[in-house]
């Protein structure tokens, strides 16, 4: 299912609630990417790896996959195993001056406010002083403009870009803004969502650097992005959406038939994809392990 979809479906649900408050596309945005984030660090735990080879002098690496997260697991220089500390225990290891090989996660924080922006292919944004360099993550949202056609989604807001620096006061997102009959008006702010591993000692020069994370879903480069849940899970992330939307507005009962819903849908995923692990401690079921030396 496409991001298309599930907004629509969200969005035409919400119509008979009778909310008092009005349901934008950026409200839904922020709740459902909440939500499929949650679904798959804690259902669907799907693990992944991104390298690096070390250079001289550098201590940050910038992960470049948009499913990165702090739930690190395991990080190798080589073959040799690195330990890994939250940032807090970083700081107080630097502040005692300990020369170690430990490693953290990190991330930026910085944010800027928009003050034009180009169609064109790839658009331009303008923001004096930004302070960002190439290959930095940021997510837009507030633009009033930039779309296909009046009324359409926005191919811009809410979506997490890698940017290309210009200059100081520009860069550019991989969005092809040629084509789009509404023009940037006013508006916009971008975070930097930009993500790194930082060591606490330079590494040696040349080497490979390993981390091994568990995997939020891939966030929406688009609209039309599809929803990066096994199937019947995005249902679950639409009804636990449907079901934060009604909270906000005081309505938890309707709000518990829709987690509700929710939690079944999780519990047919989990009845179909267990995986059945030999387990030592108990009698092996009839041909459990036939085939395994073959």
């Amino acid at each position: 299912m496409r991001y298309q979809e599930a907004l629509e479906l969200i969005f035409s649900a919400t119509q008979n609630f009778g909310l008092s408050f009005p349901v934008t596309e950026n409200l839904i945005y922020s709740h459902i990417d909440y939500v499929i984030d949650n679904i798959g660090l804690r259902v669907v735990r799907k693990k992944d790896t991104e390298e690096f080879t070390s250079s001289s002098g550098t201590t940050e690496y910038l992960f470049t996959k948009n499913n990165v997260t702090n739930q690190i697991f395991r990080v190798q220089f080589d073959e040799t195993l690195i330990p890994f500390v939250s940032k807090k225990d970083a700081s107080a290891l630097e502040a005692s001056k300990i020369q170690n090989n430990s490693c953290y996660y990190d991330e930026n924080v910085d944010k800027g406010v928009i003050t034009a922006c180009t169609s064109a292919n790839p658009i331009n944004i303008t923001d004096v002083a930004h302070g960002l360099v190439s290959n930095e993550k940021v997510k837009i949202s507030e633009i009033v403009g930039l779309l296909l056609a009046a009324g359409s989604l926005s191919g811009v807001n809410g979506m997490t870009h890698n940017i290309t620096k210009i200059d100081v006061d520009n860069f550019t997102i991989p969005v092809d803004g040629s084509a789009y009959a509404v023009a940037y008006s006013s508006g916009g702010v971008w975070r930097n969502k930009t993500k790194k591993i930082v060591f606490l000692k330079t590494p040696d020069s040349g080497k490979t650097i390993t981390v091994n994370y568990y995997a939020k879903p891939e966030p929406r480069n688009s609209i039309v992005s599809d929803i990066d849940l096994p199937d019947g899970l995005e249902n679950a992330a639409i009804h636990y959406t449907l079901a934060r939307l009604l909270k906000l507005d005081s309505k938890f009962q309707l709000a518990s038939g829709h987690s509700g819903i929710a939690k079944k849908y999780e519990d047919e995923y989990f009845d179909v994809n267990r995986n059945r692990e030999i387990m030592p401690d108990i009698i092996p079921l009839p041909l459990q392990t036939f085939g395994v030396y073959e």
